[in-house]
């Protein structure tokens, strides 16, 4: 802390420790002194820490018949730390919500690699490693984040957004690598057929045999991967295993899945 009067400043120490932060909370400070003449003299009080605040103003007043006032409390706050949160994507594919301390707001990544700023979020300069979320139906959940700010300046945080792939592999038979007309749909793990409902698509034509079914599915779930051949009767089954994890990615037990 300091004291201010004119063009003079002197220092002052901090000499108990405690609130509002690590350096102590009672200050001395000597050597204020009156004006010429033996003068009244205003000494302005303050205070201003990074990480712990900026003190109100205060003041003393020196004099001959008082050369050492009483004591001035200093009231410190904590300074406000404005953040914006940059998104961007490779391939947009909807809306992005950002969470961070609180509060929300989302927009949506209009050009490849082109950022898009949020809102100004805001934080305090004591406030450290605060987490922030990202979140949008049609991206991978990218790692968690924090931030601490390193001043009491504006803080831009870039993010990028991975669009999620869609669940793609092929339909085969024992004597056919490519089967189509097939239909493949996403079922619970339980499932010992093919279920009524759920994420489906069709192998398509010209002999591939492929399927691609968007991955909109519940994260951190596991399930199973269902196929039925084309015809009446009893048409050939199978399945794979279909794993989506927490980021929303996804594995396959196997890209083929075969039916008999």
């Amino acid at each position: 802390m300091k004291a201010t009067s004119g063009g003079d400043e002197i220092l002052g120490n901090l000499v108990e420790a405690g609130a509002p932060g690590p350096a102590g909370n009672t200050y001395s400070i000597a050597g204020l002194e009156v004006g010429p003449n033996g003068a009244d003299r205003v000494w302005n009080l303050s205070y201003d820490v990074f990480t712990v605040g900026v003190s109100a103003p205060a003041s003393v007043t020196v004099t001959s018949a008082s050369p050492t006032p009483a004591s001035v409390p200093l009231t410190v706050s904590a300074q406000t730390i404005n953040v914006t949160f940059n998104v961007q994507s490779a391939v947009p594919s909807g809306p992005v919500t950002i969470s961070f301390n609180g509060d929300s707001d989302t927009v949506t990544p209009v050009t490849a690699n082109v950022a898009v700023p949020t809102k100004t979020f805001t934080m305090l300069e004591t406030q450290t490693a605060l987490p922030y979320t990202v979140s949008g139906n049609g991206y991978l959940l990218p790692p968690a984040g924090s931030i601490s700010p390193a001043s009491r300046s504006a803080i831009v945080q870039p993010v990028t957004v991975v669009t999620r792939p869609s669940i793609t592999g092929t339909v085969a038979t024992a004597g056919n690598p490519t089967v189509n007309n097939a239909t493949v749909r996403v079922c619970p793990a339980s499932a010992t057929a093919i279920c009524a409902s759920g994420p489906s698509a069709n192998t398509g034509g010209g002999n591939t045999g492929v399927f691609t079914i968007p991955d909109l599915i519940t994260p951190a779930t596991t399930y199973r991967l269902w196929a039925v051949g084309p015809g009446g009767g009893t048409p050939p089954t199978g399945f794979v295993t279909l794993t989506v994890a927490a980021d929303r990615s996804y594995t396959l037990s196997n890209s083929t899945i075969t039916i008999s």
